[in-house]
């Protein structure tokens, strides 16, 4: 069948990149089997250009913290992560 199979150590390759484990993923139409390495590394999630959520937030919150504004790393029970950043204007929370 389809879909995730599980999470691996990454690969020498990939640790080499500063992964610490890779996702395996089985076609549906094919049956071929793909690596999806979970990088920590912003220049290297900049450089693939292809991630999820926590690739994504990860790289989006080093801008963040760079332009000097407040901003927290939210992760949720079914493993969703997002960034909220602080807004002082309109009621002083994050957005």
């Amino acid at each position: 069948s389809a879909g995730y199979r599980g999470t691996v150590r990454a690969s020498r390759r990939e640790r080499g990149r500063l992964a610490a484990r890779a996702e395996l993923w089985r076609c549906g139409e094919c049956s071929s089997w793909q690596r999806f390495a979970r990088y920590n590394s912003v220049p290297q999630i900049l450089r693939d250009r292809r991630g999820r959520c926590g690739e994504y937030t990860n790289a989006m919150l080093q801008l963040v913290l760079a332009l000097g504004w407040r901003a927290r790393w939210v992760v949720d029970w079914t493993d969703h992560q997002w960034l909220e950043i602080w807004m002082p204007a309109g009621g002083s929370s994050y957005a």
